[in-house]
């Protein structure tokens, strides 16, 4: 009983907790916006609430079993012959308490095994889903799923080797009840010899302590199971030759958002501009303006309110969510890693592997990181660092997927006045290879910019390139004089 509830309630919690994780990776990103639901608290659910459904597995039911019986037990037995009942209570009870402790000292021992690949995982879980936008934009919910299972049945099979190593101590406590029969027959005989017992009170005895042997070993069986321990996926086709292998256009209609369902606090109200396939779009505006929505609108993180936006004419709503992504490279403000090489941070989410190689060396090249790269010891395949490898090696990974849209939020807001220039001959270096649009406070790095849209309180107040939009003197003109004056001083 002890080792079927233990491989259930274990293998219960292993299946439950991956389902757990595949359905909060799966949630619509606004799902995470919730102040609630941050990170910390569903790491924590998904270690500890899984962790419980294993324990009511195999504690509960024995823990239960075992108390009644035997208290039960033990007075029934002390009413009737309380010699007899001492004999084999103390018979008995040592040798299961004895057991009792190695089992649970072994379960300890095992738990310390058990601890790096349960850290493991829950690390790991913890770090896709504090990045949820960035698996979400790279289309790897599948791979980052199959990650995960990959490493909690490491979890799994160090469980069922301690379930494996308890069971002899459990047939030694077992065998107390065999020493327990011989004790209380060998001195029940004497008192039923000397006519101090009867034989039916020997038999409820000797029934009695031994019912209440197993219930007590049946408890250690299950308590020691409770102690605290401190493959690219199948590619889809589709049919919609307007984006396949193309440069794109990009349309916005009328669109109108908010991230409640109250029209009166809207983050967008009737935008409308239009990229013409290649050209680059620069988005600016004060915080808040509603810049970086744009961007996740591009991303299908939302869906809009009202308006209509088109990719190549056709409705971004029609267009398969995993498809459009993987199309679309997004290069962030914050460049999150995983734990692995270079090349694999920049491969993340790529499926098309033809050609990989010269794409990877062309990528890191377009971006200003090979150089760097190649002069590391391990080159690629060096291990990424805690702080991450920044602007270049973000948009390394997002110029590897060939993405025919791009899209950069804010990505070079850490960077010094020393490397605006290298940015800038970056982006000059791609411009044309894809439809761009740039989310930036940093007006030095869009100047050339086929269109800026400058955002505030979500509207946009003033359209055109910089030299136009200098002449007007209105927004955009005060944010590039109070820039100026801010590298003056």
């Amino acid at each position: 009983m002890g080792t079927i509830s233990s491989i259930m309630g274990t293998t219960t919690k292993f299946y439950y907790q991956t389902e757990y994780f595949k359905s909060m990776i799966r949630q619509n990103p606004l799902f995470f916006d919730e102040e609630q639901l941050s990170k910390g608290t569903l790491v924590a659910s998904l270690s500890l609430h899984t962790s419980h459904i294993q324990i009511l597995f195999t504690v509960l039911g024995s823990l239960l079993v075992a108390l009644v019986n035997l208290t039960a037990c033990s007075i029934l037995a002390l009413v009737v012959s309380w010699r007899l009942a001492l004999v084999g209570l103390f018979g008995s009870v040592p040798i299961i308490l004895l057991a009792g402790y190695l089992r649970v000292r072994s379960a300890s021992t095992k738990s310390k095994t058990l601890s790096g690949p349960r850290l493991n995982g829950a690390q790991y879980a913890s770090e896709v889903i504090g990045a949820v936008r960035t698996v979400a934009a790279l289309t790897m919910e599948n791979e980052v799923c199959l990650q995960l299972d990959k490493r909690m049945r490491e979890s799994l099979q160090v469980l069922y080797k301690n379930i494996l190593v308890t069971m002899p101590l459990f047939t030694f406590s077992e065998s107390g009840a065999f020493l327990d029969m011989a004790l209380i027959f060998w001195y029940g005989g004497n008192l039923l010899a000397n006519g101090k017992l009867e034989t039916v009170k020997l038999w409820i005895v000797f029934l009695a302590i031994l019912s209440g042997g197993e219930g007590a070993a049946d408890f250690f069986a299950s308590s020691n199971t409770s102690i605290p321990d401190g493959t690219t996926s199948q590619q889809q086709n589709y049919d919609d030759e307007k984006i396949r292998n193309s440069l794109v256009s990009i349309e916005f209609h009328g669109v109108e958002f908010s991230y409640s369902n109250s029209s009166q606090h809207s983050v967008l109200k009737e935008i409308d501009f239009m990229i013409e396939p290649g050209r680059n779009l620069a988005i600016v505006g004060p915080s808040g303006s509603g810049k970086s929505t744009i961007i996740a609108l591009l991303e299908k993180f939302y869906t809009i309110n009202n308006g209509s936006i088109l990719i190549n004419s056709s409705s971004l709503n029609d267009i398969d969510t995993q498809y459009h992504r993987s199309q679309t490279g997004l290069v962030s403000q914050n460049t999150v890693l995983f734990e692995g090489t270079l090349r694999n941070n920049i491969l993340l989410g790529v499926r098309d592997l033809s050609s990989i190689d010269e794409r990877l060396e062309n990528a890191a090249k377009d971006a200003n990181i090979h150089d760097f790269i190649i002069s590391l010891p391990e080159g690629y395949n060096a291990q990424c660092g805690e702080k991450g490898f920044g602007f270049s090696g973000a948009l390394a990974r997002a110029l590897v997927r060939q993405p025919r849209i791009l899209l950069l939020d804010e990505a070079t807001s850490a960077l010094d006045s020393l490397s605006e220039k290298e940015v800038l001959d970056v982006l000059n270096r791609i411009s044309g290879q894809t439809t761009t649009i740039t989310v930036t406070h940093r007006l030095a790095t869009i100047r050339k910019a086929n269109c800026i849209l400058v955002l505030v309180k979500g509207r946009i107040v003033e359209r055109g390139t910089h030299l136009e939009l200098m002449e007007l003197r209105g927004t955009y003109w005060a944010m590039n004089q109070a820039q100026a004056l801010d590298k003056d001083l």
